[in-house]
């Protein structure tokens, strides 16, 4: 079968034939990759250019060519935006050679898709060669020049070489004659440089060179390029030129860069330059941060660990991107320096104060500082001028202000209301045009001086109204000051013309308001001198200032003798401390009533006296009574009363006694004749009768004792709540049938320290005196509380401040009459009929209530 005929090339398909020219081209390197960077093509002129196979490279990153030095990462950027891009610059093969590449990089796109990159590599290091040759022989004019051949270890040097060494002229020199020449501090340096010529393609090299003759040192350039002639020699041909001017002044640049950037650095305000970045049709889309000071992180409140410099505003501030971005494009418009105001809402609302200068076409630097607080001062200066206004405004005043020259700027409505002057005509000056004629001269003379000296003003003239009377006006006004400089004035005017009318009628009564008050001066005079009570003013180190005729008259002694004299003298040795005491009282201005010392008499007794004293401003004025025989009177009286009390008592017991005793004595007289007779069936009953008599003295004995308070207590914490329900059983049958028992106990009460025994007797009486209270029935109710006692709620002196519990007895009887009731503690006191009661069952209880530190009392009405 013969063979069929060759395909011409139109019978290839586009895909055949794109890989047909990319594998066919030999000196273009092909190198396609996907969007993620892995490669796909690798052609075979990439193989024999960079070193390494089509089976290494496909599916490897891009990366595998590209050092740290050339990494190509902005321009994988650039060209998304741009579609294409071409460089030229060294590169290295896989076994570590450079050469001089050409580069095209590509976006591969398919209906607006990314399906790639493509890249197109040339090796045009011959060209370069030639080029640099040239650019050396057109230096070499003022410049030394070498050619360095490492396999033979030497320079080969121009003339103009030797020159800048200061050495003789000669073809060669050696690496360690040169090393020798360097300076101290470059020869490492320049040791490192010959180093790199082997490594790298191209290299530069500064370094400095002492001369032994002047001991000047300068500074020379290397500049090397790698070459290889034609029999493949590597050498490097250089230039060798003096650059000790370029240096010091670059030292002097960098010295001057150093302290701008420390004043930069250095300042409160934000500081930072800005580049604009364009899309690819050129408009301006963003701005990346080049510089800032660290007042920029200040200024903003942006945290100082966000790196700013490399970074766009999108990136930094992305909420207030569209609104920076406009504002920094509009500046770059302007040619000059441009001061602005602007607020960053998505920087906490900020405000800033900028000064921006375009350094470049597309290069803006911007000095600010934030002004937010400046801003919030302004608003609240603002806001407070307009309270000021609104305050003034609604007050009866007249406010006015004035510059520091006097001239008055501002008037309060108050003043248009009054004078109807219109605003423009109440500047400056012309208010004086208001002022009476007879009072225009003072007060100007008044104000003139305030404005000379600085002085308060407070004046008082006539002012003109819109009706055409005058009234009078009080005038006050104040110098504001800053830096002891005035900087205005604020006053006000108020119209006192019914004070002025008052103060004319006082002035027409002021004689008989004099007359009043010298006849109500001698009235106390003569309540001073007749009064039967002693009265003194003593100052509060209880210095006596002074007495009336009434102490001289009942302690003795002369005015003379008691003026200076500390009163604590007179006083009796047991009363001082007291005393004392409440004149302490006194000078915390408390009012003292009735309060008894015992003064000393000239002829050495003691007067007792009751004294009522009030301080004021530094002195005690006091009054006191001489209750000597009063207290002896009622001494007297007391002893009588009791002496009485007492006969009364020791005739109920008598009596009550007697009556016991009757009935002893007469079962013991009949058991004695029963005896002598032989007859003894009815001993037991008169034993008996004896017994009760005698049962019933012991009980009076006790009740006795106890209304005497000299019984001796089992004293125990005691429920009373549950103490009354424990004798709930018993009192309904003490209290009969025809009486109903209720009780209200309050819960939670604390329990009580008393005698139960003796608790319990006090209720079962207090329930048996209800009981016969109501003959013909009704209600007893037994009530348990607690109650708080305190200065305000004590309704008898006799108990101190604290906590109590209540035991209440209420019956619906017949009631106490009002002019017994207070007899009814009374020993021996009843109101029953003979043999029914002792009189003792309250005084019993009133005893017990008062052994037990407690109170008793009883509310009744008739009826």
């Amino acid at each position: 079968m013969p063979d069929p005929e060759p395909e011409g090339i139109e019978t290839l398909s586009t895909q055949a034939l794109m890989e047909l020219v990319v594998n066919s081209s030999a000196d273009l390197a092909v190198i396609v990759a996907n969007p993620s960077g892995v490669i796909v093509v690798w052609n075979p002129a990439a193989e024999s250019l960079l070193g390494w196979s089509a089976e290494e490279a496909i599916g490897a990153h891009y990366s595998l060519y590209f050092t740290s030095e050339n990494w190509p990462g902005q321009e994988m950027q650039d060209v998304l935006e741009l579609g294409r891009l071409t460089s030229e610059g060294w590169q290295l093969k896989r076994d570590g050679s450079p050469f001089w590449a050409s580069s095209e990089l590509t976006v591969l796109q398919k209906n607006g898709a990314l399906l790639g990159y493509s890249r197109i590599i040339k090796d045009r290091t011959d060209d370069w060669l030639a080029g640099e040759r040239l650019c050396l022989a057109q230096k070499a004019g003022s410049s030394g020049t070498f050619e360095w051949l490492p396999a033979l270890d030497q320079f080969q040097v121009s003339a103009e070489f030797c020159r800048l060494w200061r050495l003789p002229v000669q073809p060669s020199l050696s690496i360690g004659r040169l090393e020798e020449l360097t300076h101290a501090e470059d020869r490492e340096r320049f040791v490192t440089a010959l180093e790199t010529f082997t490594k790298h393609a191209h290299v530069y090299l500064e370094s400095r060179v002492d001369y032994s003759d002047n001991g000047q040192e300068r500074w020379l350039a290397w500049r090397g390029a790698f070459v290889q002639d034609q029999a493949l020699r590597t050498c490097y041909l250089g230039v060798c030129y003096d650059i000790t001017e370029l240096k010091q002044a670059a030292i002097a640049a960098r010295k001057l860069q150093v302290r701008s950037r420390d004043l930069v650095d250095g300042m409160q305000e934000g500081f930072y330059q800005v580049e604009a970045l364009r899309d690819r049709s050129g408009q301006i889309c963003d701005f990346r941060y080049v510089q800032a000071n660290p007042a920029f992180w200040q200024n903003t409140g942006i945290p100082i660990t966000t790196e700013v410099v490399g970074r766009t505003i999108r990136e930094i501030i992305p909420e207030a991107h569209e609104e920076l971005v406009q504002a920094h494009i509009d500046l770059l418009e302007e040619t000059r320096l441009s001061p602005f105001e602007i607020r960053v809402i998505a920087l906490d609302q900020r405000w800033f104060e900028a000064r921006a200068r375009r350094v470049a076409d597309d290069c803006l630097a911007v000095l600010f500082m934030d002004i937010t607080q400046r801003k919030l001062t302004e608003e609240a200066l603002a806001d407070s001028e307009a309270r000021l206004k609104a305050t003034t405004n609604s007050i009866e005043q007249i406010i006015w202000g004035a510059r520091p020259d006097g001239y008055a700027d501002y008037f309060n409505e108050r003043w248009y209301e009054y004078t109807g002057m219109a605003d423009d005509q109440a500047q400056g000056h012309r208010w004086s045009e208001l002022l009476h004629p007879d009072d225009k001269s003072r007060i100007w003379k008044i104000w003139q001086h305030s404005l000379a000296t600085g002085a308060p003003v407070r004046c008082e003239f006539r002012l003109k109204h819109r009706l055409g009377q005058y009234h009078w006006f009080l005038s006050r006004a104040q110098a504001l000051y800053r830096n002891e400089k005035i900087t205005r004035w604020f006053g006000s005017l108020t119209d006192i013309q019914t004070i002025v009318e008052a103060r004319e009628i006082l002035t027409r009564s002021q004689e008989e308001l004099e007359w009043q008050v010298a006849n109500r001066t001698r009235e106390r005079d003569r309540m001073w001198h007749l009064s039967n009570d002693m009265m003194a003013v003593i100052r509060l180190d209880g210095g006596l200032v002074a007495v009336n005729e009434a102490c001289t008259r009942i302690l003795g002694w002369t005015e003379e003798e008691f003026v200076g004299t500390n009163y604590l003298t007179l006083l009796h040795p047991d009363d001082i401390a007291k005393t004392t005491l409440k004149m302490a009282n006194l000078e915390k201005d408390q009012h003292q009533t009735g309060f008894e010392m015992r003064l000393r008499h000239k002829n050495g007794s003691y007067r007792l006296t009751s004294w009522t004293s009030v301080p004021e401003q530094g002195f005690v004025y006091t009054v006191g009574r001489d209750i000597t025989e009063q207290r002896q009177l009622a001494e007297q009286l007391h002893q009588a009363q009791k002496m009485e009390a007492v006969g009364k008592l020791t005739g109920g017991i008598a009596h009550d006694f007697n009556n016991l005793l009757t009935g002893v004595i007469g079962s013991l007289d009949l058991m004695q004749k029963h005896l002598e007779a032989g007859r003894t069936s009815r001993l037991e009953r008169y034993m008996g009768a004896a017994t009760t008599s005698a049962q019933r003295a012991a009980a009076l004995t006790q009740r006795l004792l106890i209304f005497s308070r000299q019984q001796t207590l089992d004293l125990k914490a005691v429920d009373l709540n549950q103490l009354v329900a424990s004798l709930e059983d018993l009192l309904h049958q003490a209290a009969g049938p025809s009486i109903a028992l209720l009780t209200t106990l309050e819960t939670g009460l604390c329990l009580v320290w008393t005698d139960r025994n003796q608790l319990e007797n006090v209720l079962i009486n207090l329930v048996i005196n209800a009981r016969d209270a109501m003959p013909s029935g009704g209600s007893i109710t037994i009530i348990t509380s607690r109650l708080q006692l305190n200065s305000l709620t004590q309704e008898t002196g006799d108990l101190k401040e604290g906590e109590y519990i209540v035991l209440c007895v209420t019956d619906t009887g017949v009631g106490i009459p009002a002019d017994i009731i207070d007899k009814v503690f009374e020993p021996f006191f009843t109101t029953k009929p003979i043999g029914q009661g002792t009189g003792l069952g309250l005084s019993m209880v009133y005893g017990y209530v008062k052994q037990t530190k407690g109170h008793i009392r009883i509310l009744s009405e008739p009826g």
